[in-house]
């Protein structure tokens, strides 16, 4: 579930931003023009250097390579055959396979602040100096900085003599793909007010989210209910989603033994918890403990008698 949302970021975002709370006095959209801006007061940037790092761009060799990857997908080739023939590692055409759209990857050495310029210079004009109220609001918009980036590129902005009233910034969390997993698997009642609206926002909005959800706790009641009768029908109808594809494939590859895990009473929990222990013990020897110190550190505990 979490591989999956992680495809689904531009649904979540579009959810979050759906959810904000509404103001009186609503924020500008993107982009702001610099014929917007008032002219009185000089600023230090240049805006000729304006970064790209958050577009597309249609001739770069990741965006090619996933063109090739979903032409080849549509013929009916598998991602085996795809790897080997483009040369690239399966894992990369997994990705590109589970993507419905392409989706760059982020890099954090470039920072895409030059982008929000125009809207930066726009709210320090109405009064808003302070760097975490800006830092959240074009957070909310695509900004991939760090605090200290903008704290650094704000520094040199024109002091106001007089700070205008402000009406209270409009504030947002975020949403990772592992919080999301936690809170779906948590009750509806122990959700706060925000999490409600954009996760209610989020499931009914987005079929493929609401689907893999719905699917993922089906399997985990009859993990509960110990129910093997119903796992078959549920291998039947997950395998037409791609998110729980490859999970269906592993499940059949030793169907009898996910089976037994349904309806046996029997755990390997006790056996794979000894095992780790006896791995921490002999890490912390920084790997010379020996057969004999282990043995002896291992059974200490069950040790009933003492020497005097």
């Amino acid at each position: 579930m979490e591989r999956f949302l992680d495809t689904q970021r531009e649904n979540i975002n579009q959810s979050i931003l759906a959810t904000l709370p509404t103001l009186n006095t609503p924020r500008p959209d993107l982009p702001l023009t610099e014929e917007q801006l008032p002219p009185s007061l000089t600023w230090h940037h240049d805006l000729s250097k304006l970064m790209t790092t958050c577009r597309v761009d249609p001739a770069s060799k990741p965006y090619e390579r996933y063109q090739k990857v979903k032409q080849l997908q549509a013929e009916g080739h598998g991602i085996r055959a795809i790897a080997r023939h483009l040369g690239i590692s399966r894992n990369t055409v997994k990705r590109y396979w589970q993507q419905d759209s392409f989706v760059p990857r982020q890099t954090t050495k470039r920072s895409n602040l030059f982008l929000y310029e125009g809207y930066l210079r726009k709210r320090w004009l109405e009064g808003q100096t302070n760097v975490k109220e800006l830092l959240t609001e074009i957070k909310d918009f695509g900004y991939n900085g760090s605090y200290t980036i903008l704290a650094n590129f704000l520094s040199a902005y024109p002091r106001l003599e007089v700070v205008p009233t402000l009406p209270p910034a409009r504030k947002t969390n975020s949403y990772s793909s592992r919080r999301i997993c936690r809170l779906l698997n948590e009750p509806a009642s122990e959700w706060s007010a925000d999490e409600a609206a954009f996760l209610t926002h989020l499931l009914s909005e987005h079929e493929s989210i609401r689907q893999t959800h719905e699917l993922g706790q089906q399997f985990r009641q009859l993990i509960k209910e110990k129910s093997a009768a119903g796992l078959a029908k549920w291998c039947e109808e997950a395998e037409k989603v791609s998110a729980y594809t490859g999970f269906v494939r592993g499940l059949r590859q030793d169907y009898a033994a996910v089976e037994q895990a349904f309806v046996s009473e029997w755990s390997n929990g006790q056996t794979e918890g000894q095992v780790n222990r006896l791995k921490i013990l002999k890490r912390q020897g920084y790997g010379r403990a020996g057969f004999e110190l282990l043995r002896r550190r291992v059974l200490f505990r069950n040790c009933t008698t003492h020497r005097e």
